[in-house]
């Protein structure tokens, strides 16, 4: 990663020596290059080959600490502009990695901060990365920000800003959820909601789950262990009290399949369980031995609109 932040930042430093007419036209031809992209049939090359060497549901652990590494030069997306403070101006390089579903990856912030992204999750954070520490996510991470001379790290959910020094915590954050969730393990952080006029700012300490519900821009502050919420960066998938409906859109997540319900008598089902390691057959015969349903695995192609598909029943 620092090798890659050392490019872009000379790539930074070249693009304010050209004139606009020349920024216009190296804009263009990135752009023509990214279009070329063919990232459905780079995304396939990934898996197979990772399946050459373990089973499918073993690969985000043992790949764990190189999946940066494996799906940045595949997910990623680098966008320069201009940004006015003052009589100065600062040219920064937005970096955005997107993880499709069933896909789980870590990587090293250039200021040391470890950063695991999970399924179904955009994240992007700006180089220069020092003085500027902010990443903006859509999705769900989990955060082990370094300390930085007392510098501020912030993560922006929506309109949520969370505000930390040096601390773990999780952020969920995905556009099909009512609620933002910020969880504290360590340290402590502060919140606002930044798109509500009469929002005030939080703070919360370890052992905290604060929940914003976006409709009503009401917090919600619970005291548990909220270490079961970041519990998937380890690899494991927490699912407590909750209606199967809701599980459902978890398991899709998580394993980049559609897993739909077709018998209504079982949506409110409530279900509570862990897993860790297992492949999305084994996940569903567990299921099956402690509730009363049953399950089909129609098979499919990852990445793509016929992605494998389960269909849950009444047993």
């Amino acid at each position: 990663m620092s090798h890659l932040n050392n490019k872009i930042e000379q790539l930074i430093k070249t693009r304010r020596e050209l004139s606009d007419e020349a920024r216009i036209d190296m804009a263009a031809q990135q752009i023509q290059r990214v279009k070329q992209i063919d990232t459905d049939q780079a995304f396939d090359r990934v898996l197979r080959k990772t399946r050459e060497r373990k089973p499918v549901y073993r690969i985000m652990r043992n790949l764990q600490r190189v999946a940066a590494i494996l799906f940045i030069p595949l997910l990623i997306a680098s966008i320069s502009y201009v940004v006015m403070d003052g009589d100065s101006k600062e040219e920064l390089a937005w970096q955005t990695i997107s993880n499709p579903h069933g896909i789980r990856s870590q990587l090293t912030l250039p200021d040391g901060s470890d950063m695991w992204i999970n399924a179904g999750t955009t994240v992007k954070y700006p180089i220069p990365f020092k003085g500027n520490r902010m990443v903006d996510v859509t999705g769900e991470i989990f955060l082990h920000v370094k300390k930085q001379n007392g510098e501020p790290f912030h993560v922006m959910a929506d309109d949520v800003r969370v505000e930390v020094l040096g601390t773990q915590f999780n952020v969920r954050a995905y556009e099909e959820d009512a609620n933002i969730e910020v969880a504290l393990l360590e340290g402590s952080v502060s919140l606002k909601n930044t798109g509500y006029e009469r929002a005030g700012t939080y703070k919360i300490d370890p052992g905290t789950k604060a929940v914003l519900n976006t409709k009503t821009n009401k917090w919600r502050f619970l005291e548990e262990d909220v270490a079961k919420y970041a519990s998937w960066h380890q690899g494991r998938l927490y699912i407590e009290d909750e209606r199967l409906e809701d599980a459902v859109v978890l398991l899709s997540r998580w394993f980049g399949v559609d897993v739909m319900i077709e018998d209504e008598m079982v949506k409110d089902m409530n279900i509570t369980t862990v897993f860790e390691d297992q492949s999305v057959s084994q996940v569903m015969e567990l299921l099956e031995l402690g509730y009363p349903i049953e399950t089909q695995y129609i098979p499919g192609k990852y990445n793509t609109k016929d992605k494998p598909k389960v269909i849950i029943r009444k047993k």
